[in-house]
């Protein structure tokens, strides 16, 4: 079991990591391995403080594969390009179309902890990247292939009242 003094040491460890690594490339990627409690999941910290661009959060992938998806992204935000909300975005994963949709502001508790601390709890924008099906159905179309439905939650009553 870990002691509380052994967490605040992780704690503290890791932020440090999250501060130099915004200081040196401009932005942090957490990443989530899949657990008993859910799916992998990856977030960016910094793209609102050095960018003022939405911090992004993806799910479901290998934690891999969510890193590179999430530099790439930061890549083009770096270069000065603003990911657009609601349009398919073909420059992200090689032959599918991703999707930027806005994360409920009550879903950051749950998901986006160090984000929230880098952030100084005070509120900051996040999009959620929601990949495709191998059909290129988004979650929420007809015909979205089953399999995948629990691999990416999606963090906008908006969306999720249409599925």
């Amino acid at each position: 079991m870990t002691s509380i003094r052994e967490h605040k040491k992780h704690d503290k460890q890791n932020e440090k990591a999250i501060t130099d690594c915004v200081e040196k490339y401009g932005w942090f990627v957490a990443l989530f391995n899949a657990d008993e409690k859910g799916t992998s999941f990856a977030y960016t910290i910094g793209l609102w403080k050095k960018y003022k661009h939405p911090e992004i959060i993806a799910f479901g992938l290998s934690t891999k594969t969510l890193h590179k998806i999430l530099n790439n992204a930061g890549e083009r935000i770096k270069e000065g390009d603003k990911l657009l909300i609601n349009q398919e975005d073909y420059d992200i994963l090689e032959n599918a179309p991703v999707m930027f949709i806005t994360v409920d502001g009550e879903k950051h508790k749950e998901y986006l902890g160090y984000g929230m601390w880098f952030n100084e709890y005070k509120e900051f924008p996040v999009l959620q990247l929601v990949w495709p099906d191998r059909k290129n159905n988004s979650p929420w179309q007809i015909g979205f292939e089953e399999e995948f439905i629990s691999k990416q939650p999606i963090l906008n009553k908006d969306y999720l009242n249409q599925l």
